[in-house]
């Protein structure tokens, strides 16, 4: 049992990056980084803000082992998905709404397909799904967005 795992912001935002099919997502490649949305930035991003991890019990932990007091994890990843509209009068513009809707998908596409690849954790899986709304500054392009929560549970000795 491992004593820690590798930052799960990294794991996930690398599976969904190096896995990435443009043609499943209306063929946009979209910027993927750790930290917020970059208002500044990419029309088209993909982030990993932050990861939350707490335990099962009150005390964080629930066994013994060989190695010593296990302590099982749960925590949670947010993939955040952030769109804005073209410039006025580009020609094609993608609608935001319907590049969020695709990319949402493609992101629960390579969670739940890649799932066994993550060997330091014991479960991962999609929890839950939303709009988002980012608070912009007036002036500035609106983004629209989307939240998949990813959940990940992981087993973690004190040796």
């Amino acid at each position: 049992m491992p004593t820690s795992i590798s930052d799960p912001k990294l794991t996930f935002k690398g599976i969904v990056k190096d896995n990435w099919v443009p043609a499943n997502v209306l063929s946009i490649t979209p910027a993927f980084h750790t930290g917020f949305l970059n208002p500044s930035g990419s029309q088209y991003q993909v982030v990993f803000p932050n990861a939350a991890e707490s335990t099962f019990t009150s005390s964080g932990y629930d066994a013994m082992s060989p190695e010593g007091p296990v302590s099982r994890r749960v925590g949670t990843v947010p993939c955040m998905i952030f769109a804005k509209r073209a410039a006025k009068g580009s020609e094609g513009a993608i609608n935001p709404k319907k590049f969020l809707d695709v990319a949402r998908q493609e992101v629960e596409r390579l969670i739940h397909a890649r799932v066994t690849s993550v060997t330091d954790m014991e479960y991962v899986s999609v929890v839950s799904s939303a709009e988002t709304f980012p608070e912009t500054k007036e002036n500035e392009p609106t983004f629209y967005g989307w939240t998949v929560v990813i959940q990940y549970v992981w087993r973690r000795t004190l040796s």
